[in-house]
């Protein structure tokens, strides 16, 4: 009888399923919602978890009580051995047969076993950010990844948060700036569709989105692209924070290891990397400089 196996990657935004034979041929892949359950609680989480299982059992024309060989799930906010243990149970709860073996841990830690088996560090920067240090025998050291009312540096949250505010206090003369807010303001209120300033509670307070939020770094990263001062420097910004996390994640590393003449990966994923232009150099030529291998994602 043939074997299969099933993968589950769930970052802030979005996640992604696949489901591959014993012999490595890809049978179906499926997209869907987060599964953070700090944000939508463990029951929630689970039952999309099941309802994108069965929605690839259905794509790959497989009986929907398929018994996988085995089950990983590398998911935000799983950031303890408890909670990853919990969200297993509740899986074997609500569906005792789904696989064998069940495998659940942080999302970083599924990064860094695509790029390497050597360990490494992983640094994300999506919707949210987080930084960990992952070694061969799995044992790890994070900073940040707390989500955004913690956290979230240098994430596309972050860089948005950041544009807003940096606008709205310099408008209102609480905080002001040398740089010309007016190109920013025009990218806010598109983004948006807001008519005034007041317009701006309802995207965080009325209908708050994270992920739609943090799209507007997109359109961001196209008007730094245009020139434009105060969002060039937002993206330098985000980069010398991002590298920050990196640098204080490497003073829990072992000396020996830091030190190793191949250097230290520095595994890299989520959409704000797409702008790595940004991230590095800011218009005085200052740039970010460490050691790092990039994989990333749109």
């Amino acid at each position: 009888m043939r074997g299969y196996l099933c993968g589950i990657e769930g970052g802030a935004s979005a996640s992604e399923l696949v489901i591959l034979s014993h012999d490595a041929e890809e049978c179906s892949i499926v997209r869907g919602p987060h599964l953070n359950q700090w944000i939508i609680g463990l029951t929630k989480a689970v039952s999309r978890v099941i309802a994108l299982v069965e929605e690839a059992l259905k794509k790959a024309n497989l009986p929907l009580n398929t018994t996988f060989t085995a089950m990983g799930l590398a998911l935000s906010g799983i950031d303890s051995t408890e909670n990853a243990r919990d969200f297993e149970n509740e899986i074997r709860r609500v569906r005792p047969e789904i696989a064998k073996y069940i495998y659940v841990c942080n999302d970083c830690h599924g990064t860094i076993f695509t790029a390497t088996d050597k360990g490494g560090i992983v640094l994300i920067s999506g919707t949210g950010s987080n930084c960990k240090l992952i070694r061969e025998d799995l044992s790890s050291d994070g900073v940040g990844g707390h989500g955004y009312m913690l956290g979230d540096e240098g994430s596309a949250f972050w860089i948005a948060h950041r544009a807003i505010k940096t606008y709205l206090d310099n408008d209102e003369g609480l905080e002001m700036t040398s740089y010309d807010t007016s190109a920013i303001k025009r990218v806010i209120f598109d983004y948006f569709g807001l008519k005034k300033n007041a317009d701006i509670l309802t995207p965080h307070y009325h209908n708050f989105d994270k992920g739609y939020y943090a799209g507007l770094c997109k359109k961001l990263a196209e008007l730094a692209r245009t020139g434009d001062s105060l969002s060039q420097h937002l993206f330098y910004k985000a980069g010398f924070l991002l590298g920050a996390h990196v640098m204080a994640v490497l003073r829990k590393a072992d000396p020996e290891w830091r030190m190793r003449p191949e250097g230290v990966s520095v595994v890299c994923r989520g959409g704000v990397f797409n702008s790595w232009d940004l991230l590095e150099q800011d218009r005085e030529g200052r740039s970010i400089i460490f050691i790092w291998s990039c994989l990333t994602e749109s």
